[in-house]
């Protein structure tokens, strides 16, 4: 029998949790000697000492220093090459990456040698690598379910029913960002981007968070705001969504943005959206709002997921050159 948790209220503190500054360690700055990253569109945490990136047109592997230890991959239209890699995850020793335009999943070892690719004909948002298959975090916004079980080996699928999504979600889900997922021995941990609800695989629980601050918006016809780019561009900037969960050990890691982007004549107006963690206890019930901090500390699809923590970059731009700063999110 599934049961529900009513686990917290964001803002049980008076006045709310306050904004201060990102709760962060720099751990380095990434080299670009090479050549510069620009865009960066997803990073993924390999061990203590790697990690790798994708940017519009090239995988990157990455060690701890700031130091590029090799590309991964190349762009092109042959077979084992990629137009535009969307997302790039780890897992079983492999590195895998989504290109969107070709409709497929790239898989390379960590010294770079091509594997295999595997076809896969819907909009994916994110993805989780469990041995030879994938947790893909679809975009499919005609469907109420968004999970689907990929075999690498066979390509064949299968749609998950335990985490319904509505409409709402289906707008914020095309706002490039990492997914709310996480595995956990073997158990997949995931969230619909405009609701505060963990689902499991396992459907042992479906647990409820409350939160004044957070706030999305359900819409009758989803596919009339994504058609129009105004109004799309609206929603995305005035409503919440979930961007990561960490469960690891007794503790579960939630973090959101909130708030909402306000535009001028020249420019975006961010004081007013922010981020927000949240952590809760499984073994006590106790809940905490553990941090807010500015929406221009990083982006969100520059979040990683390490072992204990949540990892980010963080961009700025000295003397001319765009810089990108890996941090430790202290939680």
């Amino acid at each position: 029998m599934i049961s529900v948790l009513s686990l917290f209220h964001a803002c049980a503190e008076k006045g709310g949790t306050p904004l201060l500054d990102p709760p962060f360690d720099e751990i380095c700055t990434l080299n670009q000697t090479e050549e510069p990253l620009g865009v960066i569109n997803s990073i993924d945490y390999i061990s203590d000492s790697t990690f790798v990136l994708c940017t519009e047109s090239q995988i990157y592997l990455y060690d701890f220093s700031g130091a590029l230890i090799r590309k991964i991959g190349r762009m092109g239209h042959a077979r084992s090459e990629y137009i535009s890699p969307r997302v790039v995850r780890y897992g079983s020793g492999r590195i895998i990456a989504w290109d969107g335009m070709q409709a497929k999943f790239l898989c390379y070892g960590m010294d770079g040698e091509y594997l295999g690719e595997t076809a896969f004909n819907t909009g994916v948002s994110d993805f989780l690598v469990e041995g030879d298959c994938l947790w893909i975090y679809t975009t499919n916004k005609k469907s109420d379910r968004c999970i689907v079980k990929l075999d690498l080996e066979s390509g064949e699928t299968e749609t998950q029913d335990f985490m319904p999504v509505g409409s709402g979600h289906h707008v914020l889900v095309r706002w490039i960002s990492r997914a709310p997922m996480a595995l956990e021995n073997g158990v997949l941990w995931c969230m619909p981007k405009n609701e505060l609800d963990i689902y499991r695989s396992d459907r042992s629980e479906v647990i409820h968070l409350k939160s004044d601050s957070f706030k999305a918006v359900d819409i009758d016809d989803p596919q009339t705001v994504i058609a129009d780019r105004e109004k799309m561009e609206d929603y995305l900037h005035n409503n919440s969504f979930v961007l990561a969960i960490h469960p690891m050990n007794r503790v579960v890691h939630v973090l959101t943005e909130e708030g909402y982007l306000r535009k001028t004549k020249t420019e975006v107006d961010r004081a007013h959206r922010y981020y927000s963690a949240y952590s809760y206890d499984r073994s006590t019930g106790k809940v905490k709002n553990l941090a807010r901090f500015p929406q221009e500390s990083f982006s969100p699809e520059q979040v990683m997921v390490g072992p204990d923590c949540f990892f980010c970059l963080y961009h700025k731009v000295t003397e001319g050159e765009d810089q990108y700063c890996l941090e430790k999110l202290v939680l």
